[in-house]
């Protein structure tokens, strides 16, 4: 089982390679090669909102 610890080094991975695609010189090349997928990123960061309201409601419980 994948402590919530994993899945933030695994996102913290992902992230970075994402990061090196686009820094320090990004090409329009990336861009095309990439549109739908970072499309698709903007949906998933979009959750953290949601993770932020439970974690705060946990905290408040604490």
């Amino acid at each position: 089982m994948s402590s919530i610890a994993d899945d933030v080094r695994q996102i913290e991975t992902a992230l970075n390679r994402i990061i090196d695609v686009f820094t320090p010189n990004p090409t329009a090349e990336a861009f095309r090669n990439n549109v739908e997928a970072l499309v698709a990123l903007e949906k998933v960061v979009n959750l953290k909102s949601i993770i932020d309201a439970g974690v705060a409601k946990s905290a408040e419980r604490a």
